[in-house]
């Protein structure tokens, strides 16, 4: 079952429970066959589906990662069993004929003779029988580029657009109530209901039971009675549910569609209570101007009602979109002149000229950097500001409306007087200045929420800071999904594999996009599948707000559980992470998993919102799902993501543009964070086998002097198995820097096989978890290392050019028997894929007992491969090329290649 089917049936059991045992047409009394299903059009059953879905939605269209079309399996349906996933080998993919965009796209889907779907026995006697396969048809998104669909691909809008309908009533959710199924039954003694029976609900006691032919059959649910179409060509269209429609006032007049979007808004806006809005009060309030509009035929009038309405509403998702060009010349007259000053907020309430424009009105009136402004044209500053209205309203929190109300302050048209009066840095006494609005626009630059922003820079970047601290910038979720996906992976990889102490993800230049990559991506942090919070929207049935809370939104985390991150996470926030930048920072901080270091919140904007489509070409943003945690407050929306290290605005953060103070506060955050604790562990001898205790940050370390030269064995393991273990020895007097180091020899545990010490070398044996993350007991071994009994096989000959696989097996040494025909130079080389195997290479002339030539690493404890080049030979030697493991116990498949010398190789 689609986890858009996954639907509460516990009620629906509880119910069937208390009412008496339906009569059935499989009644104990009488045990009949059913009577055979009336087929229409009997050419032996479907062979080949066609048909098309309108889609209505660019919001939709956008958010797609890959849409399919499937043959999906319905058998968790019939189960009411929530954690279904299709099978695999039932998935039948289909084509589709069109663009997938807005409009009509359609498809085509050739069945197979026999489909791979679950079988499920749905007639209701009491005879076990093979039963029949059903499946309908339907989108999907394969939102992890799998090819076929499965528990990964269970969110958003996927499998709602199929062939069959379902009910959204909160009573009976996802219940089906109409439409299209397609049923394939193995011999024409299988039993299917022909109707809903008395209680209206499909697979249930009291369906009317009729049997089906071999094969395929198309079953109508429109009819009272079903139909059953047996064509060999069907045509079948999917439904799109009522709820991706977009509302469509376009062809209404002014009036009439802002009283439709009035209406729309009573019902189904997300924050209606929250927020305390009086739609009837609104609607008397702009309702005269609407009219006003239609009655003089004034798109700008119209135009500056919509926008006036919108700015009314305190929701930063409140947008009028399109055509809007007398607002748009509108804001470029009354934001044309500024004052040649920016003035932003400090943390202790003073507001201080951050930036100066080089002779600008305000640096001629004497007004300094840093000098504090206290009056606006008379008025204390704080009053002031409670006069503005933004031009970038409308606002989910107090925090972002006071800072853009206090951009906009000192913007007007050109040619305005303003008297501001201000107290120099160094002053004991206020002066007060007439200033004159005059071309301006560095200044309101200054203040802007993305100042600082390359918007040159992709979407997504990523470098390592020092100590190997991985940092990432992500800007939007919006363009390409799959190149986002892909550079996240490859960071967390890189992040990973140099065993990073920290990964800082910066989101303060983060306008949104959608939610499901923000989500995603946040997954890699975790170890669980981990529910965040429910998403509400109004549910027409019930006439309120509704989500199912057998699913909520969670993290699942992903495919390659090896690119999950467990270290020190922070994320950067700013006053620009907005709408799905913030369910991104809420999702990675979820449970504490992350710290939040920023100036500001983030923007407080988290209802997602349809298109709904006005007169003129205009597009207004009204949202219409909420979200709310388990308890059922609504998350996000008006609160934000508030840092949990609030960096303070102060005169040096606000004139000092070449330090990025958030940043450096996460790099001091996380130097004491990922300090490291020493535990001396004492010493360590040959033979010992000591247990120790990890604890996240810290490391043990044991004392070690071997008094001859010998070969060790040094392992680590957890005590349950589990413990991912880093092991490092360190040359006493040298510890800033690990002499050899190893993180997984033997799945989880880490060590060291076959290590050569010199005597008297002090050394330092430190074990840890890995990212110093981990906690758990673990046991340490020192013992001499004991090689392998050592056998030779006989792997044939080579001839110079030749390149041949073999593979190495502990204790075993592959020859191969090189006969040189002429004088010359030689390169040989062992290899393998991953570049991990390490081999060792010996080459015996002419029979030698000890190797002629020997090599271990093409680049000792780098590449461990082996390699010998420009080998002298000459004509009539015989050559034995042995190939074997390092300390004869490495095991793998590798290549062998002798090739002629004298080049780079």
């Amino acid at each position: 079952m689609n986890r858009r089917k996954q639907i509460l049936f516990f009620a629906l059991f509880l119910i069937l429970a208390l009412v008496a045992l339906p009569i059935t047409a499989q009644d104990d009394e009488e045990s009949e066959t059913p009577p055979p299903a009336e087929i229409i059009n009997d050419e032996g059953g479907p062979v080949r589906i066609s048909g098309s879905s309108p889609v209505s939605s660019q919001n939709l269209i956008d958010s797609l990662f890959e849409p399919v079309i499937i043959l999906e399996d319905q058998a968790g349906f019939v189960d009411r069993n929530f954690d279904y996933v299709f099978p695999t080998e039932s998935q039948v993919i289909g084509q589709f004929t069109t663009p997938f965009e807005v409009g009509e796209v359609g498809y085509v889907m050739s069945l197979p003779i026999e489909p791979l779907g679950a079988f499920r026995d749905v007639d209701n006697d009491d005879t076990e029988e093979t039963g029949v396969q059903i499946f309908q048809i339907a989108f999907w998104d394969d939102q992890y580029g799998e090819i076929f669909i499965d528990e990964y691909d269970g969110t958003g809008w996927s499998g709602a657009y199929s062939t069959a309908i379902t009910s959204i009533n909160p009573e009976l959710f996802n219940e089906y109530i109409g439409g299209n199924i397609i049923v394939w039954a193995p011999d024409d003694k299988q039993g299917f209901p022909s109707g809903f029976g008395e209680d209206g609900l499909l697979f249930t006691e009291d369906d009317p039971i009729v049997t089906l032919p071999a094969g395929y059959t198309v079953v109508n649910m429109d009819t009272e009675t079903f139909t059953f179409d047996r064509s060999r060509e069907v045509e079948l269209n999917l439904i799109e549910p009522d709820g991706f429609v977009p509302n469509d006032f376009s062809e209404l007049g002014y009036a009439d569609a802002f009283n439709a979007l009035v209406d729309v808004a009573i019902d189904e806006y997300s924050f209606t209570e929250a927020k305390n809005v009086d739609w009837e009060a609104l609607r008397a309030e702009f309702l005269p101007r609407f009219e006003e509009a239609d009655a003089n035929e004034d798109n700008s009038a119209y135009l500056f009602a919509l926008r006036d309405f919108g700015w009314s509403i305190p929701d930063g998702h409140v947008q009028v979109i399109g055509p809007t060009t007398p607002l748009d010349l509108d804001f470029q007259e009354n934001t044309a002149g500024g004052l040649g000053m920016a003035v932003l907020e400090t943390s202790d309430g003073r507001f201080l000229v951050a930036n100066l424009l080089d002779d600008g009105p305000a640096m001629q009136a004497g007004i300094e950097l840093l000098a504090e402004i206290t009056e606006v044209n008379g008025v204390p500053i704080e009053e002031a500001l409670q006069e503005v209205v933004p031009y970038s309203s409308p606002f989910s929190s107090a925090e972002g409306e006071r800072y853009q109300q206090l951009r906009y302050l000192f913007v007007a048209p050109l040619d305005t007087d303003f008297d501001i009066t201000f107290l120099n840095p160094d002053a004991t006494e206020a002066d007060t200045v007439t200033l004159t609005t005059v071309e301006d626009n560095e200044s309101f630059g200054y203040t802007s929420v993305n100042r600082g922003r390359d918007f040159n820079a992709p979407q997504i970047s990523y470098e390592f800071l020092e100590d190997n601290i991985g940092y990432i910038s992500v800007t939007g979720f919006g363009d390409d999904g799959p190149l986002l996906i892909e550079t996240w992976e490859e960071f967390l990889g890189q992040v990973n594999g140099l065993s990073s102490p920290a990964v800082i993800v910066d989101l303060r230049f983060n306008g949104g996009g959608f939610s499901f990559f923000a989500n995603r991506m946040a997954s890699y942090f975790f170890t669980e599948e981990t529910p965040m919070y429910y998403s509400e929207e109004f549910n027409p049935e019930s006439g309120e707000f509704y989500s199912n809370e057998d699913f909520p939104v969670e993290l699942r985390p992903p495919l390659d559980t090896s690119l999950i991150y467990e270290g020190e996470l922070v994320v950067l926030v700013g006053p620009a992470c907005a709408s799905a930048c913030e369910f991104f920072a809420y999702a990675l901080d979820f449970n504490d998993r992350a710290t939040v270091i920023g100036q500001y919140n983030t923007t407080s904007i988290a209802g997602g919102w349809p298109l709904l489509y006005m007169p003129d070409d205009i597009i207004f943003a009204l949202p219409t799902n909420r979200d709310v945690d388990f308890d059922g407050n609504i998350i996000l929306e008006g609160i934000g993501v508030p840092p949990e290290i609030r960096v303070p605005v102060t005169e040096e953060t606000i004139v000092d543009d070449e330090t990025d103070f958030v940043l450096e506060a996460a790099l001091e955050y996380l130097e004491e964070a990922t300090a490291v604790q020493i535990v001396d562990g004492g010493e360590i001898a040959i033979g010992d086998t000591v247990e120790g205790e990890l604890s996240a940050g810290t490391r043990v370390q044991y004392a070690f002097t071997a008094s001859e030269n010998v070969t060790l064995d040094i392992l680590t393991s957890g005590d349950d198995g589990n413990l991912d273990t880093y092991l490092r020895i360190y040359v006493v007097g040298n510890e800033g820097t690990p002499a050899v180091d190893n993180d997984d020899l033997n799945g989880l545990n880490a060590g060291f096989e076959g290590l050569d010490i010199p005597a008297d070398l002090p050394l330092i044996i430190e074990v840890a978890g890995f990212n110093d993350a981990v906690e758990g007991a673990f046991t340490l071994s020192v013992t001499e290392f004991v090689p392998p009994e050592v056998t030779t096989e006989d792997a044939g000959e080579i001839a110079i050019g030749d390149s041949v696989e073999g593979e190495l097996a502990e204790g075993v040494r592959n020859q191969y028997t090189l006969t040189v025909e002429e004088d010359g130079l030689i390169d040989i080389s062992v290899t393998d894929e991953a570049g991990e195997l390490d081999t060792y290479l010996r080459v015996y002339v002419d029979g030698a007992e000890e190797a002629t030539f020997e090599n271990d690493d093409i680049e000792l404890g780098v590449q461990i491969n082996s390699m010998l080049d420009d080998l002298e030979v000459t004509a009539g030697q015989v050559l034995v090329i042995e190939v074997g493991g390092f300390n004869d116990t490495a095991e793998g498949a590798y290549t062998l290649t002798v090739s002629e010398g004298g080049e780079d190789f």
